[in-house]
């Protein structure tokens, strides 16, 4: 995972002192509810999925660590992955933030440098997210902040339960930072979301 750098963020390469706070992370009920279905792993499997996710420097995609730039503990993890929740080669972002750091809009502003890098660094032509049905913050910052639309919804992933697939295109640009919010996006009418229909409606054209 290459380091990716906002106002109040940094996404780097996990490091060997990170681990236990992914392990712990990723074995805490609460912040677990809307992820591998709910159930939290054990350390085992935490690491398991460090291994298979978490990608070094030079790594064009994968899961990262996500800090505070004002402090040195890590506040969660992030990153952008291969997909096929609709049927052919995508990627898509997400994020798992702390406790203390999920009512910062950490969610909103490391979602925005994700697709930047996306879009102006990978060249992607669309970019996803998933969420839960019930996650409410993560459907609200994908929705309402990063004004993404609403694909498809699908009731089980390997692993991972129902989710909502959400999606933001290129030709759409990106939000915008103002001081310490974000500004509304430009609307964009239904017609212009090309590149965020599903792969079966793309082909056709």
């Amino acid at each position: 995972m290459r380091t990716l750098v906002s106002r109040r963020l940094t996404l780097r390469p996990i490091a060997t002192e990170d681990i236990p706070f992914i392990v712990s992370l990723l074995g805490d009920e609460d912040r677990t509810a809307y992820l591998f279905g709910g159930t939290p792993v054990n350390r085992k499997q935490a690491e398991a999925f460090i291994e298979q996710y978490f990608t070094a420097e030079d790594a064009a995609v994968g899961m990262g660590v996500l800090t505070a730039n004002h402090r040195e503990r890590p506040v969660g993890f992030a990153g952008i992955i291969p997909t096929d929740c609709l049927g052919g080669q995508d990627f898509e972002f997400g994020f798992v933030l702390s406790r203390e750091a999920e009512r910062n809009d950490y969610g909103a502003e490391i979602g925005f440098v994700q697709m930047r890098y996306a879009f102006e660094t990978s060249r992607l032509t669309r970019i996803l997210a998933l969420a839960h049905p019930q996650n409410d913050a993560s459907v609200h910052v994908l929705r309402d902040k990063l004004q993404m639309t609403e694909l498809a919804h699908i009731g089980q992933t390997a692993h991972r339960g129902a989710r909502i697939i959400f999606c933001r295109g290129q030709a759409e640009g990106l939000p915008a930072i103002h001081g310490q919010g974000w500004s509304p996006l430009s609307s964009v009418s239904r017609d212009r979301r090309t590149n965020c229909r599903p792969n079966r409606e793309r082909r056709r054209k």
